[in-house]
């Protein structure tokens, strides 16, 4: 109902939520059933995390859904993937359009010897892009992500 009564008068609607399961890459059935209710309310963006890994990201319908944003920092050193999501939205041409996210561009890192996010280069950040494209073709989206 929140979404909704959004969505009559914001430009651009965006839910973040704290959902998954901790450890799991892949998103529920639970998560994939609420962002595709939450997107046909209205939202823009979906976007979580509580799962400390990276999750699938991609268009549902006219929304955009990133399941697991990660780990940022944490108090210690990780190998897993991080990263930095930028989605430039595009707001509703008219009152009764929606707005549509035009881009999906990852910062690609890993958390370093101190706990803090290090970029990625070369070769990490192929496999990191590669990852991606598992991500999210374990949670339903084309492996592009568009």
């Amino acid at each position: 109902r929140s979404v909704r009564e959004a969505a009559r008068s914001a430009d651009v609607v965006v839910v973040y939520l704290h959902w998954g399961v901790q450890g799991e890459a892949c998103p529920s059935d639970g998560q994939r059933r609420l962002a595709a209710r939450l997107v046909a309310a209205g939202a823009d963006v979906v976007a979580g995390s509580h799962a400390h890994r990276l999750q699938g990201d991609g268009r549902l319908g006219p929304g955009y859904v990133a399941y697991g944003l990660g780990n940022y920092a944490w108090y210690t050193p990780s190998a897993e993937a991080t990263g930095v999501l930028t989605l430039p939205v595009r707001p509703a041409a008219a009152p009764a359009g929606r707005a549509r996210v035009t881009q999906a561009v990852w910062a690609p890192a890993r958390i370093g010897g101190r706990g803090l996010p290090e970029p990625l280069a070369g070769a990490d950040v192929v496999r990191f892009r590669e990852r991606l494209a598992d991500l999210r073709e374990c949670a339903g989206f084309a492996p592009s992500g568009r």
